[in-house]
């Protein structure tokens, strides 16, 4: 795991191999995860699909689970109240 590759070694490689070059990575990525979720076993997991956090103080926001008030982008056009359950 210590030598994987920057996002800008990722983004050469998939213009030079296109759709085939996706798939290629897609799989390695299976792999990878498989093997990780094997080895943690009973462990909680919280999985962040989207790192783009938006901190904001205003009266509608909610906490996230990082315990900071604010809106996470759950997709490129929509902003979404988060909230602990």
């Amino acid at each position: 795991m210590e030598n994987i590759p920057t996002a800008g070694a990722f983004t050469k490689y998939l213009h030079r191999h296109g759709d085939k070059g996706e798939a290629g990575i897609r799989k390695i990525n299976k792999q990878y995860l498989k093997r990780f979720l094997k080895s943690i076993k009973n462990e909680e997991l919280i999985l962040d699909i989207d790192a783009s956090f938006i901190e904001a103080h205003k009266s509608t926001t909610k906490y996230s689970y990082k315990g900071e008030p604010g809106y996470m982008r759950r997709e490129r056009s929509e902003e979404v109240l988060l909230g602990c359950p």
